[in-house]
């Protein structure tokens, strides 16, 4: 975009996408689902380690939680990946563990939880309008796949 441009980059790229149909894609990230109440990768290891400190006794209050994993597991690296593989020998088990934080209850729905959001409805409109013909998304909920059902 020109440097020069008296227009925000906003306005530019809204143009270029209206005048330019299915050119762009999208790339959607744990920002769009958050607001609907999905915690991001490193908001699932927070709660994982959590829920690792109760059963082992030893709740966590505030906000010590990667001190606790590094006083208890210290030798253990602590990310997304390697936590789920510690605790989950299957992925059928990962699975069953991380549904929860992905997949809403009947409560959570009802509560306006966990289900397409303002973000994931917008994508849907410009999608269904052909304005955007891919998106690339870095999360692990089901919630733009579920916005575009309802838009079709």
């Amino acid at each position: 975009m020109p440097q020069n441009s008296p227009f925000e980059p906003r306005l530019m790229l809204s143009m270029n996408i209206a005048m330019q149909p299915g050119v762009y894609a999208l790339l959607l990230g744990s920002g769009a689902s958050t607001a609907t109440g999905i915690p991001t990768g490193w908001g699932v290891v927070e709660q994982l380690v959590r829920k690792v400190a109760a059963a082992a006794g030893t709740p966590i209050d505030g906000d010590d939680w990667e001190q606790w994993w590094s006083s208890h597991y210290g030798g253990r690296q602590l990310g997304y990946s390697s936590l789920l593989e510690d605790l989950g020998p299957t992925a059928a088990t990962r699975s069953a563990m991380l549904s929860s934080f992905f997949e809403a209850t009947d409560e959570e729905r009802a509560e306006g939880h966990k289900i397409p959001g303002l973000t994931h409805r917008a994508i849907a409109k410009l999608v269904a309008r052909g304005s955007i013909r891919v998106i690339v998304t870095t999360n692990f909920d089901r919630l733009i796949e579920h916005a575009l059902d309802g838009a079709a």
